[in-house]
């Protein structure tokens, strides 16, 4: 509490010592002490701003002050000197004041225009420029007789000015051409403030109509700006810039300047910025030629003052990028050849320079380097690997760095047909392999590294090349840190020939070393052969014993398997039997399951000589192996009848659930109830009864409600079961229901086993409805079935918002997974996207819906896909997104088209879409006819022929035939909506 005060007290402190602006006016060397501070508060712009804006003020009394005693003198006629005339000189003594503060900030910043263009508004910076002027020319102010000055002769103060101003103006209309987001900030009422009311101007609305008025005003006048900045670079010289100390305080005199203070500015400086302002105009006016002279004489004196900079502190406001980037517009403008890479350039532009050359060595080079500093993207790259395809080592060159990079991002199947051309590799593409690998480690993280020592177990395991071959790579590219020790080296070598977990028949690849420590152990871990891992066992147990199965940390059974396994008594068979079973479930989690059902058969053969219960048990987990095949490939295992699986499976959940003595492990039941609903055996679930298992239940629930459908109306009443339980499991109050509640976890573990389209679509109804109503979103989520869930809850308080919106997206992302092509999957979770408001996200959803309903917008869409309320809500954001030209023509495929809001988006300035290139999609005339007019006043004519090329189109004369017009609609329509599905739905990982 006593720290919360002493803070409170500190921020009342600095409340009550932060100067006001009079408090300058007062003291005159005030200025210098606060701003000596760091930081300034308040700042220098804002000082600025403030002495300006009193300065005004304090003018307009003036003025009302005299007018008011001129039109007292008129009326009496015996008039007397007026007794408030002393105090009309000190307003004005004040007002003189003020200003020569401004201009005191402004020299502190050192005149960065780039700093007071960025933090004041334009009206500010013209005025304190234009004080300047004032002070420095006295009469000649004037901008219409800046041409006519003798520059030659002129003081270094005046000069500068000149120079700075004109450069300014100069900046603001090119600043003014680049699109750019217009700010649309509220006008705030500040406490102790009085607000604006009805009827009064709106201070932000005149700040920006001042603005704009200063705007035009300059452009009219650019072409003074371009001259007087050419006499200025024709008449260069040193200059001094006026600083801080060159403004002395006000006398009776007047205002005392001392010039001679301001620091020198070289000849070099000035020209350089002067040449680079003239470039920058140059281009604006279209003038590429010239402007390319001029930007490549400001890139020689720019190097030039890099290697002396100046002790003054004061340098030009040159962005070398940008620089770079105007040479390179100008050299493609005017056709020239541009000049050779350099090594500072980046890797894109010089892989650009490599694919003109031809210079395929040097381009592999670059994406070697490009693994290290990550800066090109994967479909870049790839493209570049897909282009060189007819030159196959080029191409395998390319396409191993490929790999590398996709490695370090660690891509689940990165390597899948690359691995597949190793085993075909000589030894310089091995070389060039190893090699691409050691740079990437270089700069890898931990994880990364990692990923590398794994990838290449993975590449030794599969090599054709000879050992004595490989280990002199290994070294020589350091990449043996990544092999723990010899000894592994050694057995991923000896596996040369043999897929992997495909087991060499012959044992003599350990036997012949069977005498050395570890070989046989290693052997084992890497067999999957039951006859080899017999064999293995017959030389490993009399050293081991019944330990032996602690070699392998992943060899667990399931509660059930490893309890009967413990009871058994210590000898070679039961160790057998141990670790081929437990084999098998390593070979589940890794998707082999051909593999684990024929560790499992064979275990099964052996166990019948000894334990009845056991063979239950393992036939119970064959089940699970055939299970999961058909989840992950959608059909049966080779040799199994669908009908024999499905009997499988009620027996199995048959025995959970009537709590059997040798009932199966949970696992194989739920996934047994998965494989039920994914074939829809209602019937059977829905007389699942007697049973307080929650799986069970849950899948009761499910079944009950899909038996009714299509029939919403018979559906109903069991579908409040169903959304009873969802709703009590993410609300924690599961305890009020008689039966036993899944957990959240539970819930969608199980619900992600589920590849039943019907119960999927179920399920992502009933959560999003729920997530819809808690979320409180007015946007309404389309989503089938939702009309069987209620529309509000009594409470939603008690809701964890967090884990259901977690839920929707995992189910959502599961639902999708399993039905791709799925339009009203899709277009559920564009409208999840845009009620959270992510528009972007929104967008692609939307067009993939509409892509995979259409063949790829080969035809309509259909109407249930894409509605008017679709059009809306891609209309919004589009909008939210900036690209207002989208949303030109999309306004166009409203069933009555919203002529107002395409209007209002023609005007926005900042749009970041490609612009006219859209004016091909529009058939709306008036829209067209709008946009050739608008252009036209802005003087655009570039783009006003566009719009008129659009309109002249024969197809869509209004003489045309109803069905001409309609294919000419469609046409745009659909070519418009894949223009956009190629920029959205583009590959991500770019």
């Amino acid at each position: 509490m006593a720290e919360m005060e002493q803070e409170n007290a500190l921020d009342d402190s600095q409340l009550v010592n932060k100067p006001m602006w009079f408090e300058f006016v007062l003291n005159e060397e005030l200025l210098e002490q606060h701003l000596a501070q760091n930081p300034p508060d308040p700042s220098a712009t804002a000082l600025i701003q403030q002495f300006l804006n009193q300065a005004e003020i304090s003018q307009k009394l003036a003025k009302d002050d005299k007018e008011g005693a001129a039109k007292q003198q008129g009326q009496d006629n015996n008039t007397v000197e007026n007794e408030d005339g002393g105090d009309v000189e000190k307003r004005l003594r004040r007002i003189h004041t003020l200003k020569l503060l401004a201009m005191k900030s402004a020299a502190y910043l050192k005149w960065d225009l780039s700093i007071l263009q960025d933090k004041l508004p334009l009206m500010v910076v013209q005025a304190v420029l234009l004080e300047l002027l004032c002070c420095t020319l006295n009469d000649d102010w004037e901008v219409t007789k800046h041409t006519t000055l003798d520059y030659t002769s002129i003081p270094d103060e005046a000069w500068f000015a000149l120079q700075l101003y004109h450069r300014c103006c100069v900046q603001c209309v090119i600043q003014e051409s680049f699109p750019h987001r217009q700010t649309q900030s509220a006008n705030i009422v500040l406490p102790g403030q009085p607000a604006v009311l009805p009827g009064q101007p709106d201070p932000a609305t005149q700040l920006q109509e001042a603005n704009s008025h200063v705007l035009i005003q300059i452009k009219e006048q650019l072409s003074i700006s371009g001259q007087v900045l050419n006499m200025c670079l024709h008449n260069c010289r040193h200059l001094r810039v006026p600083t801080l100390q060159c403004f002395g305080a006000m006398s009776d005199s007047g205002s005392l300047f001392q010039w001679e203070k301001g620091d020198v500015l070289s000849k070099d400086q000035v020209q350089c910025q002067l040449l680079y302002d003239l470039g920058c105009l140059r281009f604006y006016e279209q003038n590429y030629t010239e402007a390319h002279e001029l930007f490549t004489e400001t890139k020689t004196l720019l190097d030039k003052i890099s290697e002396c900079p100046s002790s003054t502190g004061w340098e030009g406001q040159i962005e070398r990028s940008r620089l770079e980037g105007y040479c390179t517009a100008c050299h493609a403008l005017n056709n020239m050849q541009a000049p050779e890479v350099k090594a500072k350039s980046s890797i894109l532009e010089q892989i650009q320079q490599c694919k003109r050359l031809r210079t395929n060595d040097a381009l592999v080079d670059l994406l070697l380097k490009d693994n290290e500093t990550r800066e090109l993207s994967r479909s870049y790259r790839q493209t570049l690997q897909d282009d060189l395809i007819y030159d196959r080592d080029v191409y395998i060159s390319l396409y191993t760095c490929n790999t590398v990079h996709r490695l370090l991002d660690a891509e689940p199947q990165v390597c899948t047909h690359y691995m597949a051309m190793i085993h075909d590799f000589t030894s310089q593409q091995l070389a060039f392999l190893f090699k691409a690998l050691d740079r990437a480690g270089r700069m890898a993280t931990k994880d990364q590294k990692h990923h590398i020592r794994n990838f290449l177990r993975s590449v030794l395991s599969r090599l054709s090349v000879q050992t004595s071959e490989i280990l002199p790579l290994l070294t020589q590219n350091n990449l043996m840190q990544y092999i723990e020790n010899s000894d592994s080296l050694q057995i991923l070598l000896a596996a040369e020939s043999r897929p992997c977990f495909k087991p060499d028949t012959s044992l003599n690849h350990w036997e012949t070393h069977s005498n050395e420590p570890g070989v046989l152990e290693k052997a084992l871990l890497l067999s999957y052969d039951p006859a080899e891992i017999k064999a293995i066992l017959q030389q490993l147990h009399p050293k081991l014993g019944w330990a032996v199965k602690g070699l392998n940390e992943k060899w667990k059974l399931h509660r059930e398997l490893q309890a009967i396994f413990d009871s058994f008594p210590q000898g070679l068979n039961q160790s057998w039997c141990f670790i081929v079973v437990a084999k098998a479930r390593q070979a589940l989690q890794m998707k082999l399951y051909s593999k684990a059902k024929e560790l499992l058969l064979t275990a099964e053969k052996t166990i019948k000589e000894f334990s009845y219960k056991l063979v239950k048990l393992i036939r119970w987990e064959v089940l699970l192996a055939d299970l999961l095949y058909y989840q992950r490939h959608g059909t049966v295992m080779e040799g199994v009848a669908k009908p024999e699986l499905l009997k499988k499976a009620k027996a199995c959940v048959t025995a959970y659930r009537l709590e059997s003595d040798i009932k199966p492990g949970l696992e194989t039941m739920t996934y047994s109830l998965a494989f039920l609903l994914c074939v829809e055996e209602w019937e059977y679930i829905c007389h699942a009864t007697n049973t307080t298992n929650e799986y069970i239940q849950f899948a009761r629930a499910v079944a009950e409600t899909c038996k009714e459908l299509p029939d919403i109306q018979n559906a109903r009443k069991p579908s409040r079961n169903l959304w009873d339980t969802v709703v009590q499991l993410y609300s924690g109050t599961g305890g009020q229901k008689s039966m036993e509640q899944l957990s959240q976890h539970s819930f969608l573990t199980f619900a992600l086993k589920i590849q039943g389209s019907l119960c999927l679509r179920v399920l992502l109804s009933c959560v999003t409805k729920l997530y819809s109503i808690v979320k409180d979103t007015t946007c309404e989520i389309s989503c089938e079935y939702i009309s069987l869930w209620p529309t509000a809850l009594p409470t939603s308080g008690g809701i964890n918002q967090s884990a259901l919106g977690d839920g929707v997206w995992r189910l959502m992302d599961h639902s999708i997974e399993t039905s791709p092509n799925n339009a009203q999957l899709l277009r559920t979770k564009a409208d999840i996207h845009y009620a959270c408001q992510q528009y972007m996200a929104a967008v692609q959803s939307y067009l993939e819906a509409g892509a995979v309903s259409s063949h790829y917008f080969s035809q309509p869409v259909p109407l249930n896909i894409y509605n008017d309320a679709l059009y809306r809500r891609l209309i919004k954001c589009c909008s939210n997104l900036n690209n207002h030209t989208q949303v030109i023509v999309l306004c166009q495929l409203l069933d009555d088209v919203d002529y107002s809001l395409a209007f209002k988006s023609a005007q926005e300035k900042g749009t970041c879409d490609a612009m006219d290139t859209y004016y091909d999609f529009i058939w709306d005339i008036t829209i067209l006819e709008y946009l050739a007019n608008l252009h036209h006043n802005r003087g655009e004519e570039d783009k006003q022929q566009i719009a008129l090329k659009a309109i002249s189109c024969y197809e869509l004369n209004s003489s045309n035939t109803e069905e001409i017009l309609h294919q000419a609609v469609e046409k745009r329509k659909l070519k418009f909506l894949r223009t956009l599905a190629n920029q959205y739905c583009r590959d991500n990982s770019s």
